[in-house]
This record gives C-alpha cells, sequence and structure tokens, in this order.
C-alpha cells in the first residue's frame, strides 16, 4: 500500500474515533442544556459541573455552569 493511502486511511480511523467519542457525550450535554433552558438552575449547574470533570477544558460546561449558578443564587 502506498504512503500517501496509509495517511489516508489512518486520518480517517482517527477522525471516526473523535467522532464517536464526541456523539458519546451528546446526551449529557443535551440533557444540561435542556435542564437549563427550562431555567432548572441548580439541576443544570450539577450537571455541567459533571460534563466538565469528564472532560476537562474541552467544553463551555464552565461557562454554562457560572451563568447556572448565578442565575440560581438570585
Amino acid at each position: 500500500m502506498p504512503y500517501f493511502f496509509k495517511k489516508v486511511v489512518v486520518i480517517t480511523v482517527l477522525l471516526a474515533a473523535l467522532t464517536v467519542s464526541a456523539f458519546s457525550q451528546c446526551p449529557s450535554w443535551k440533557s444540561a442544556m435542556a435542564l437549563f433552558d427550562q431555567q432548572h438552575w441548580a439541576e443544570s449547574a450539577s450537571a455541567f459541573a459533571a460534563i466538565e470533570q469528564q472532560s476537562p477544558g474541552k467544553t463551555d460546561a464552565l461557562l454554562y455552569r457560572a451563568h447556572a449558578s448565578r442565575s440560581w443564587i438570585r
């Protein structure tokens, strides 16, 4: 197999793995966003904290958690 095709196969496999890992987090993110949209501040803050713990620094969970926490305290 020529070098170019090996490179294409490796890139394709890596992209597929990243896509699968991104989709595995969708239900958690969607449920947290649903709680946030329904103004269930305490529950959404907890959900975003769990998401941040699963993927530290890779999502906007901290931003949403801070906003939910701030809204909850008012």
